[in-house]
């Protein structure tokens, strides 16, 4: 029973370490864009080190771009930062040198990007 217990607290610990904040820096394309006007849309966003830049493009073509100061959470692995006035969080799940997954900030589901040239 007590060897369950270590077990289950050595998982616990093991899956809450903290994420290297550096390897947030560059450019992310988000994978799986859902678009519902038939148009070939990419989002990418580039983080700095305390600022972002927010693009979309449909075929080729910036349609929507925003800039924002971000703070990292290195305790939460959570992105803070906001947009039109509402405050997001964005929880970092995975992040290596070329995948990043975080939670959607209303749903909880994943969302996965890669490292964008």
């Amino acid at each position: 029973m007590n060897s369950i217990f270590v077990i289950g607290i050595l998982l616990l610990l093991v899956s809450c370490k903290n994420i290297e904040p550096k390897k947030l820096i560059g450019s992310w394309k988000m994978l799986n864009v859902i678009d519902q006007t038939g148009q070939n849309v990419v989002e990418k966003t580039t983080y700095k080190k305390d600022s972002l830049i927010f693009e979309m493009y449909a075929n080729k073509k910036l349609i929507e771009r925003f800039s924002s100061s971000y703070k990292f959470d290195t305790v939460n692995n959570t992105i803070h930062y906001e947009f039109s006035k509402q405050k997001l969080n964005l929880k970092i799940v995975k992040l290596t040198e070329s995948e990043m997954e975080v939670l959607a900030p209303k749903t909880n589901k994943p969302i996965l990007f890669i490292r964008a040239e």
